[in-house]
């Protein structure tokens, strides 16, 4: 395979998207782009997951270019395998940089809470107004959210078919394993699910906790293969 290259740099050409005080006065902040060449031909990406810097040398810069570096390393690749014999184009990189780069956990997330907004159509009662089904967030979940509906609604559960509350079951050991994960650059993405490294880690982890039952196994991946597939089948369709 030929060579892969990754050139982080502020794009200094656009708008400083904030400023910053320091000793030496106001610094802006840029945002922080890629320039990623493979085969001689080259294109460029907005970072996904920072809004900007005043250096490439801060920590947490570090940390994001580390991280997106590797993801954008591991698509490319991949790419790569799945046609071995077209030579592969760095020009669409970009419209497929914005679904491979997105959160396993985050998607896991949004698709539960979704289906739970809808459920809670389904009731009479109106406590739906008064929940945030919008807005994902770590420490609000779609686990979280259905103890709040568990207590505002009737009987919710009953609203509940069993392919959800199994998809909700199967989240929960996910969220259990990999709730750590998502409050650093270490979290896995949909890159790491197609190309099977993250699927892996899951199984290995499950194998623990689950004492090597590999029907429970078996579902529980199955589960998060759909909710993941979704995902990327909705989004593939945008390019």
């Amino acid at each position: 395979m030929k060579k892969i290259t990754i050139k982080p740099f502020l794009n200094t050409h656009l708008e400083p998207v904030g400023s910053e005080s320091t000793e030496k006065g106001i610094i802006p902040i840029y945002s922080l782009y890629y320039k990623v060449t493979y085969n001689r031909k080259s294109t460029q990406l907005k970072s996904y997951y920072s809004l900007g810097f005043s250096s490439l040398n801060e920590d947490e810069a570090k940390k994001v270019i580390a991280f997106e570096s590797r993801i954008l390393e591991n698509i490319i690749s991949y790419e790569i395998e799945l046609s071995p014999n077209e030579e592969y184009q760095v020009s669409g990189l970009k419209k497929k940089y914005s679904v491979y780069v997105l959160s396993i956990h985050n998607i896991l997330d949004i698709y539960l809470r979704d289906k739970l907004r809808m459920i809670t159509y389904k009731s009479k009662e109106h406590w739906h107004l008064a929940i945030n089904f919008q807005t994902p967030s770590i420490y609000m979940s779609a686990l979280v959210l259905h103890d709040m509906c568990q207590k505002l609604f009737t009987n919710f559960d009953a609203l509940l078919n069993q392919p959800f509350k199994d998809q909700l079951e199967s989240f929960k050991l996910y969220h259990q394993l990999f709730f750590l994960k998502q409050l650093k650059y270490d979290f896995a993405t949909v890159i790491d699910w197609k190309n099977g490294t993250h699927k892996k880690e899951l199984e290995t982890r499950l194998k623990k906790i689950l004492k090597n039952n590999s029907e429970e196994i078996a579902i529980v991946l199955n589960h998060i293969d759909e909710m993941v597939m979704d995902k990327w089948e909705k989004s593939s369709k945008e390019y």
